[in-house]
């Protein structure tokens, strides 16, 4: 959808002069400028993101979990 809405403003652009094309280009180009200058929030970190669900399973639990799991699955012995 994103890219239909592209082409219309494409098609719209096209039927500018070329003197209001330009304009328009330059306009972009000075948003983008102080776009650029402005000073950007720093990222937040994904280390501890999940720090409020609590204590992560040790490697024996999830060998249990895993274990269970797959305990039941039918397969073929070789």
């Amino acid at each position: 959808m994103a890219s239909a809405t592209i082409k219309n403003l494409m098609n719209d652009i096209r039927q500018l002069s070329p003197d209001e094309q330009f304009e328009l280009v330059s306009e972009v180009l000075s948003n983008l400028r102080q776009q650029q200058t402005m000073p950007r929030k720093p990222k937040r970190s994904l280390y501890g993101i999940a720090a409020h669900t609590g204590k992560a399973p040790s490697a024996d639990e999830i060998d249990d979990a895993r274990r269970d799991v797959w305990q039941n699955f039918p397969r073929e012995d070789i």
